[in-house]
């Protein structure tokens, strides 16, 4: 009986494996991301990882709608100067392409479907627009530079959700963070839609 027991605390223990955390993954993609662009692979040496932010699919949404609605009134913009300008008469009538105010009709109207088809996406997401697409972490390392001293390097990186956390962007500079990575399910699809 005694030896049963120690056999179903070690099948309880071994049935208990520890599973890589959130950290313990975007760790490793760090790594495997940065090993590659070193002068001494081996010199390698981790620091830290911090989360420091994270954007939802509704952020993306919405960051893409804004992008989407200000070259939709650019174009209005635009057409509404070529046909002024035709309307007027005179040498600007003579250089305003009729082919040119067609085009700007043809994007508006492109441009109103993916706002339309985006708003769709958006609704059939329900609660999954409250979940995050990507998260920003600071992260640090020791490598041998060029020369053979061992330098702290600091960069910021920027992973897709779980369960990859996959790398998308490591940037040493600030001004090299993605504003909104990763987009939201079945926007490439609605892109698609729309290439011409």
């Amino acid at each position: 009986m005694k030896y049963l027991t120690i056999i179903f605390v070690l099948i309880a223990l071994l049935g208990c494996s520890k599973q890589p955390t959130q950290y313990d993954i975007v760790k490793r993609n760090a790594k495997l991301y940065t090993i590659p662009q070193l002068n001494d692979p081996s010199s390698y040496e981790f620091a830290s990882l911090k989360l420091i932010d994270s954007v939802l699919y509704r952020d993306n949404i919405e960051y893409k709608k804004q992008n989407i609605k200000w070259l939709l009134q650019s174009d209005k913009d635009m057409l509404k100067s070529a046909e002024d300008a035709r309307n007027r008469g005179g040498l600007l009538a003579e250089l305003t392409d009729e082919k040119q105010i067609q085009d700007y009709k043809g994007n508006i109207k492109k441009l109103e479907g993916i706002l339309k088809d985006i708003e769709a996406k958006k609704l059939s997401l329900g609660d999954t627009i409250n979940q995050a697409a990507s998260y920003t972490y600071e992260y640090s390392f020791r490598a041998k530079n060029a020369m053979g001293a061992l330098v702290l390097e600091k960069y910021i990186v920027q992973t897709k959700p779980a369960p990859s956390f996959d790398i998308i962007n490591m940037a040493k500079n600030a001004n090299k963070v993605l504003l909104n990575p990763n987009s939201f399910p079945g926007y490439d699809d609605i892109m698609s839609k729309y290439k011409q």
